[in-house]
């Protein structure tokens, strides 16, 4: 039986008896229950979870089994599930390597056992191959193929192709078939990071495990949706922050095209909260990445291993033995993907202590209350690290290139590359040591226009993750604004359960900050335009550097604002900007790191942004236009049919009678679904949540609101919101 992910501390028990366990709560495990089993007789399996020591995380972790569940069944001689593993040779030839993991084989079954091979592309097409080798190696069978007009796979073309392996001995046999695309990386310090031996850069996005306004639970299409809404963004790679990834974010990675670079942990022996995964690292950190890479290694997304991430063991001598050691595991497992590991530059300013590192004082014995309240509660945050955030930057400033190899030489030395959070000030280090290779594990969204262009032009830093791509639920408002005379403060009370960073928010909709990134990459056709909170304006504003900008798609503010000098950004990725008010011409501005600012008076009627190159030649315009009068509510969803058993987002708006979204007029909407749906839950972007997710009632922010339904069965599923007097909105949907 297969788990992808059980949060946290499981214990698997079958007809009373324990059988296995797994402490890490984003680590997929297998349990074999062959022997466990009594014929002839019901058998009862029970898996129990305990996350009551809290706090664990720095996140929202979610709890209990919120990832899929596989029982296996077949014969004692079988393909492990999972056990078939697709190694690239040559992809210019179209050669590989398969090697197919075989269970319960004595040596004279290996005598009597054959195979059989089909590949099929992704639209059932059968490929035809060559087979060049084949040989046994205890009990994994090794087949060496050519595959003939095969295409190589990448983040642009990721193409892949299905392979049938079919097990036979006697009259029994075993079928398991597994995804695959033909990739080759190769990375130095002088040629950078390559695929398929062409010059790579990743345009990475940091992600969390979390779905949003769904929770922990992870369901495939949700996945899919993620993948595809960053790569609208301009990314083409993802750093899963800061945990092992699933198989179901892996696998929509291989099928639309995103590299990943896939993390360990957020901690090792040192603990970043009372009763995180430091209490069980010593014992279960090698089985724990053993399971990780076994999993990512079968994936031509995976292009790089992170063994952790700002881990506070770096402070001691430890951490080198450490870090060799899960270097090591790693390498002795795959050794065609580079290992790297988030380093926070600031245990640079001394070096590291020759000395134990201290026990924590709690213990995995612990009872603890997790309603507990005052100064024993899990929510109490440190005014320390809150003043010290805020002045990250500077302080990260203090670290300078030489004190930095000076005192992690030796933990550097263990990595592939070295990856910085915050530190693109220090890529002299590869002056110092030419054999350094860098990647920014994490660099700040309102720094993007800077670290872009740097990473761009250096051939030996292979790339650059924001921290982050995606709103997560936890850490609550690192990135969220606040105005006026609220002090400034980096951690916000509740009702704000969420980041409030990232290009796209918690419901999928990709934000001011998503749109300037693309322009940053290059990518942004037409020019996009930001328009800070017209009710907000005047007043001071409170960004940390986790939130780039909190512009809005919008000219729609109300009467009310008429008159008051409206701050409007544009993002392109040309050379300068012309924005023109109801047919005048307000100038043209010279991009700055992709962005011009203007500050134009509110009135109605229409902005309009024309983008041109440096030869003046017209790239795109695009336009935002005040709306009317009347307020109604739209419903808006992103397909029409919905395949069984999958979900679909659907957005209610407040718009006037042309469709233009109203972006102040914020009101509570309740969603109703009849027929053959489920509502599963119901939020918005915003990171403060006024309403349960799991209820039926939202608050629209910026006008939206949005509700998540699965598909029952085949049918039709009617979505009906409704919000004050305004008639109510509807839409059918089919299901097939």
């Amino acid at each position: 039986m297969g788990f992808d992910g059980i949060y946290q501390k499981a214990k698997i028990k079958l007809n009373g008896k324990q059988i296995a366990e797994q402490m890490n709560g984003y680590t997929g495990f297998f349990v074999d229950l062959t022997e466990h089993m009594i014929r002839g007789k019901t058998n009862r399996l029970r898996v129990t979870v305990d996350n009551t020591q809290v706090p664990n995380s720095r996140w929202y972790t979610g709890s209990g089994i919120y990832r899929d569940v596989t029982l296996y069944a077949g014969n004692r001689l079988h393909i492990r599930p999972k056990g078939i593993e697709v190694c690239t040779v040559d992809e210019k030839k179209a050669e590989f390597e398969i090697y197919i993991c075989v269970e319960g084989m004595s040596e004279e079954d290996k005598e009597k056992i054959s195979f059989e091979f089909k590949i099929l592309d992704m639209d059932n097409g059968a490929q035809h191959f060559q087979i060049l080798d084949k040989r046994w190696t205890d009990n994994v069978y090794m087949v060496r193929m050519k595959q003939e007009s095969a295409q190589e796979w990448s983040s642009e073309t990721p193409v892949c192709y299905m392979l049938e392996a079919k097990m036979k001995k006697d009259n029994a046999a075993d079928v398991q078939t597994t995804r695959y695309g033909l990739r080759k990386l190769a990375w130095d310090p002088e040629n950078g990071l390559s695929v398929n031996g062409a010059e790579t850069k990743l345009r990475g996005a940091c992600i969390h495990h979390d779905n949003g306004i769904l929770g922990a639970k992870e369901y495939e299409e949700a996945e899919l949706r993620r993948v595809r809404i960053l790569k609208e963004c301009g990314y083409n790679a993802v750093r899963m922050a800061h945990n092992e990834p699933s198989e179901a974010l892996l696998d929509a990675c291989d099928r639309l095209g995103m590299y990943v670079m896939a993390e360990f942990s957020d901690v090792w022996k040192v603990a970043k909260n009372p009763y995180d995964y430091s209490l069980y690292f010593r014992e279960h950190a090698e089985q724990d990445l053993s399971a990780m890479i076994q999993k990512c290694k079968r994936h031509p997304s995976v292009v790089m291993y992170s063994i952790g991430n700002e881990v506070y063991d770096t402070k001691w001598t430890d951490s080198i033995c450490t870090c060799e050691k899960l270097a090591h595991v790693i390498r002795s497992i795959d050794d065609t993907r580079p290992v790297t590991m988030g380093f926070n530059i600031l245990g640079a300013l001394s070096p590291p202590k020759n000395k134990e590192i201290p026990q924590a004082k709690e213990s995995e014995k612990d009872v603890v209350d997790p309603r507990r309240k005052g100064k024993e509660s899990s929510l109490v945050s440190s005014k320390l690290m809150n003043t010290v955030v805020m002045y990250l930057p500077k302080i990260m400033q203090l670290v300078k290139p030489k004190v930095l190899e000076k005192n992690t030489a030796p933990l550097f030395d263990s990595l592939d590359i070295v990856g910085l959070n915050y530190g693109t000030h220090l890529y002299g280090i590869h002056e110092i040591n030419p054999d350094r290779l860098i990647v920014n594990t994490e660099t700040f969204p309102s720094q993007i226009g800077k670290t872009w262009r740097v990473t761009e032009k250096t051939k030996y830093v292979v790339g650059d993750f924001m921290w982050t791509g995606w709103d997560h639920l936890g850490e609550c408002g690192v990135g969220v604004v606040e105005y006026g005379k609220t002090s400034r403060r980096l951690n916000k009370p509740y009702p704000c359960i969420a980041g409030g960073v990232g290009s796209v928010n918690l419901v999928g909709e990709i934000e001011a900050q998503g749109w300037y990134t693309k322009a940053v990459f290059g990518m942004l056709d037409r020019p996009y335009i930001g328009v800070r909170p017209l009710p907000h304006a005047g007043e001071k504003r409170k960004m940390s550097n986790w939130r780039g900008t909190d512009a809005v798609n919008s000219w729609a503010w109300g009467k009310q604002y008429y008159g008051r000098q409206a701050k409007v950004e544009i993002y392109s990725s040309g050379y300068q900007v012309e924005l023109i008010q109801n047919g005048k011409s307000l100038g043209r501005s010279l991009l700055k790191e992709c962005k011009a600012e203007f500050d134009v008076p509110y009135e109605a009627g229409e902005l309009e942004a024309v983008s041109y190159d440096e030869q003046g030649t017209e790239l795109g315009r695009s336009c935002l236009k005040s709306a009317g009068d009347q307020s109604r509510l739209t419903l808006r969803t992103e397909k029409q049919q919905i395949p069984s058993g999958e979900i679909v987002y659907v957005f209610a708006e407040l718009t006037d009678e042309h469709g233009i979204r109203k972006g102040n007029e914020d009101t509570e909407v309740v969603f109703t679904v009849n027929g053959d749906g489920e509502l599963l839950a119901t939020g918005s972007g915003s990171p403060w949540a006024e309403y349960p997710y799991t209820g039926n009632k939202a608050k629209t922010w910026y006008g939206t609101a949005a509700a998540v339904i699965r598909a029952k069965k085949k049918g039709t599923v009617k979505i009906t919101a409704a919000a004050g007097d305004m008639k109510a909105a509807e839409i059918i949907l089919s299901v097939v």
